[in-house]
């Protein structure tokens, strides 16, 4: 495996002095190059790789106090030392040769404060591996990530252990892209590591975040990654170079006006939705209002100010008869600029919370918007006759600009398909940009 979500770091006498996943460290060879996947004759540089990792400002800032790591940043040319650190370096070392790994570069960010607290997220990081060709990109993917799935519960050369792993699905990442979560550590200490590995022409790429909490961040370094493989094509294409900045000029934050304006034109109308279904509720929605329903307002009202919540529209749909979709409701927040809505996406604001639903995460769910997500959820509910059944909700959550917004479907287990629900994602979508143009 070639600097394939390896660990290259370790734990000792009990305490984290430094881990870092998907990381290769080393130095001192001459610059590599490799073939541009576009079908350019232009090459990959070493000024490419370094353009192509995510700037700290990128990661988001909830980073902002994280601190660059040089032990684990900056370029890996010196395969020689990349073997040595692996429990098998003669095995590494042929890997390495016959994959035909170049170069690579990372950018890691941590904090002492969280590493010392053994609290919450204490690492986050992006990486780019360049190969000779994209025959040989695959190749060291599906190797790493056959290596990944192996050895859970048994401790390496160094003790550590990868005590559980778990795979989820990604997509529309790089050309290939596999994510999962894993249980490290040793005796003393664990931690929780997410990562997602994404394949681009003949680079490797991958991001990853350590957390001493079993937080779930997976949409979180989904959207990182996707972040991470947009920026790569951008370098392919020439429209990011050093000393320049290369970020377009950010749209003014939205206003209150311009939300009054546009949100009630960004949900689904009546020739959207299935028929039978009439408007049960319709109109717009404060900071106030929708931090009282919260069960916790103060925390509700926190985190919608730290999303800069602008205004939000509610639009609903029901019939009396639970059959099919009996409710339908569509809502739609304006937060005052992209970033703050990637934000409040990666906290799943707007997704339902019921203790007693049993969730199921839909990863073959098609991808709407800059960034979206699908749920289904199954428990039991009173219908509008007051009878009890077992009831089936599908949640999808889709950002586009800076807008958020939540698709909720409810009928009886069963009785909607998933291909109902990617329709009216698409026409809400549709909604949303068009309403934007």
């Amino acid at each position: 495996m070639i600097c394939h979500l390896r660990l290259v770091r370790a734990i000792a006498i009990g305490l984290i002095t430094t881990v870092v996943i998907i990381a290769c460290s080393g130095g001192g060879d001459p610059p590599a190059t490799g073939s541009n996947p576009g079908g350019t004759e232009r090459e990959i540089t070493e000024e490419d790789l370094s353009l192509m990792v995510l700037s700290q400002d990128e990661l988001g800032p909830e980073y902002s106090f994280f601190s660059l790591d040089p032990g684990a940043s900056g370029f890996s040319t010196n395969n020689d030392e990349i073997a040595d650190e692996e429990c098998e370096p003669n095995e590494e070392r042929a890997d390495i040769e016959r994959y035909g790994r170049l170069n690579g570069y990372d950018s890691s960010y941590s904090s002492d404060q969280q590493i010392e607290a053994r609290s919450g997220v204490f690492l986050v990081s992006t990486e780019v591996d360049l190969l000779e060709d994209p025959a040989g990109a695959v190749a060291s993917f599906e190797d790493g990530s056959e290596e990944t799935r192996q050895d859970v519960g048994v401790p390496d050369c160094e003790g550590f252990t990868k005590f559980s792993l778990d795979e989820f699905s990604t997509s529309s990442i790089g050309e290939r892209s596999s994510g999962f979560v894993a249980t490290l550590g040793g005796e003393e200490v664990r931690f929780y590591a997410t990562a997602v590995a994404f394949l681009r022409g003949p680079l490797n790429a991958a991001v990853f975040v350590g957390d001493f909490d079993p937080t779930d961040h997976r949409v979180e370094v989904e959207v990182l990654a996707r972040k991470l493989d947009e920026r790569i094509q951008a370098v392919l294409r020439e429209e990011v170079s050093a000393g320049t900045d290369d970020t377009p000029p950010p749209r003014a934050a939205m206003t209150r006006e311009q939300a009054l304006d546009l949100l009630p034109q960004l949900v689904l109308l009546p020739e959207d939705i299935p028929p039978g279904l009439e408007t049960a509720d319709s109109g717009l929605e404060t900071l106030d209002d929708i931090a009282s329903l919260a069960d916790d307002p103060a925390r509700s009202r926190r985190l919608l100010e730290s999303w800069e919540f602008v205004l939000g529209y509610l639009r609903q749909y029901a019939k009396d008869r639970p059959d099919g979709i009996f409710d339908l409701g569509v809502e739609v927040w304006a937060l005052a600029d992209e970033d703050n809505a990637e934000e409040a996406f990666i906290d799943g604001a707007l997704l339902s919370n019921f203790p007693d639903a049993q969730y199921e995460e839909l990863p073959n769910f098609p991808a709407f918007g800059e960034d979206s997500v699908a749920e289904r959820l199954t428990g039991e509910q009173t219908g509008p006759d007051g009878t009890s059944f077992q009831a089936e909700e599908y949640d999808v959550l889709i950002r586009v600009n800076n807008f958020l917004a939540v698709l909720v479907t409810t009928s009886p287990e069963g009785q909607t398909s998933q291909a109902e629900v990617e329709a009216l994602a698409a026409a809400l979508e549709a909604r949303m940009r068009a309403s934007q143009e």
